[in-house]
């Protein structure tokens, strides 16, 4: 890593740094900037919250990462769609959709870590 100093006559040195934005692990060149060392991560950890409420959601998950030489200071996921199984149900036919979300509940059920569900009846007693 590079540290640059830039000299000023009246305030002397200043220890600055490249600070790169990363956006689904590729850099953005027009969102870099130069920023003194000891602002660097609040200046990216301020950049990553913004881009991350300014960016909508895609089908996909996309990183956001904001960082110094190859070091990562702040990182934020922008999060994918959930697709809404239930939004062709609509009108008058509500069948379908306690139907689909009948489905949707065993489907959780088989996937969950103990599949294996013992389910124990009672036995009928023959009074009545």
């Amino acid at each position: 890593m590079r540290r640059s100093t830039i000299t000023s006559p009246t305030t002397g040195a200043a220890d600055l740094v490249k600070l790169q934005i990363l956006v689904n692990a590729e850099p953005v060149d027009a969102l870099s900037m130069l920023v003194h060392r000891a602002r660097a991560d609040y200046r990216g950890r301020g950049m990553v919250e913004k881009l991350k409420e300014l960016i909508p959601p895609h089908m996909f998950q996309i990183p956001i990462q904001a960082a110094i030489g190859g070091k990562v200071i702040a990182r934020e996921t922008v999060r994918a769609f959930r697709k809404d199984v239930t939004a062709k149900c609509y009108g008058g036919d509500v069948t379908r959709k306690a139907q689909a979300s009948g489905e949707a509940e065993g489907r959780q059920e088989a996937h969950a870590p103990s599949s294996a569900r013992w389910t124990f009846r009672r036995k009928r007693s023959s009074r009545r």
